[in-house]
């Protein structure tokens, strides 16, 4: 006589199918967040990047403001010496 376990039965094979079709439902969802977890690390780098870009125009900007500032301070002290 066989033993019941030495045989696959057929709920066995049904739940290792539906096991299996688990396993890729969660393997496809995976990679999907993987995709999403690039794209957001990649906008975030784009995103540091651009703000870097707006730090160096601010500091830009400054420099010249105090440029015009002295400028427009010279030529009134150059006005009151004439």
């Amino acid at each position: 006589m066989f033993s019941g376990r030495a045989f696959t039965s057929e709920k066995d094979i049904e739940e290792l199918a539906k096991l299996k079709e688990q396993v890729e439902e969660l393997q496809l969802k995976l990679r999907e967040k993987d995709e999403l977890l690039k794209s957001a690390e990649n906008s975030r780098d784009q995103m540091n990047t651009v703000n870097a870009k707006l730090d160096e125009m601010k500091h830009q900007v400054s420099e010249k403001e105090y440029s015009l500032k002295y400028a427009q301070q010279q030529l009134s002290d150059a006005k009151v010496l004439i």
